[in-house]
């Protein structure tokens, strides 16, 4: 098992999509949508096994005004957000997501992924959590600053 970092090219996207599509199960998967906010901008980490993607965590940078609307809850999570608020330098990073395939989880990966984050990443990080798995990652990394409701959580690093 590797990481490897990526530029979030099409091609990145569409990989990341199709991961996606193994976790959310409420959300409506369009490219479009991806590109929109990520294309070009930052980078992704993604997990392989041998030459399959197994998994990815992808933590941009924000504006100030953003980064603070997570920090102090106002967000309940990022769909509608206006991509404007995604930009390509900022102090201030969320990290939007960590998905494993069903397969690999429980085995550290995400931990790995988690770290490669925190080393390369500059600044401050603040991430939601709305799975059981997702809070059982960070809150052993990051400061727990609020429960939102029953499954989110707000944390920061």
């Amino acid at each position: 098992m590797k990481i490897k970092q990526h530029i979030m090219t099409e091609e990145i996207l569409k990989i990341i999509l199709q991961i996606d599509k193994t976790f959310y199960t409420d959300f409506d998967y369009d490219l479009d949508w991806y590109k929109e906010r990520y294309l070009g901008k930052n980078l992704a980490y993604l997990l392989y096994d041998k030459n399959t993607c197994v998994g990815y965590v992808v933590c941009v940078c924000v504006r100030s005004n953003l980064y603070r609307a997570f920090k102090n809850g106002v967000l309940r999570g990022d769909y509608d957000i206006n991509p404007n608020m995604f930009v390509e330098n900022s102090k201030y990073n969320y990290l939007s997501s960590i998905v494993i395939l069903e397969k690999y989880r429980q085995k550290g990966y995400g931990k790995k992924l988690l770290k490669t984050v925190f080393e390369n990443v500059i600044g401050n990080i603040v991430c939601l959590t709305i799975s059981d798995e997702g809070f059982n990652l960070v809150h052993k990394n990051m400061k727990q600053l609020h429960k939102i409701d029953e499954k989110t959580y707000v944390f920061e690093r």
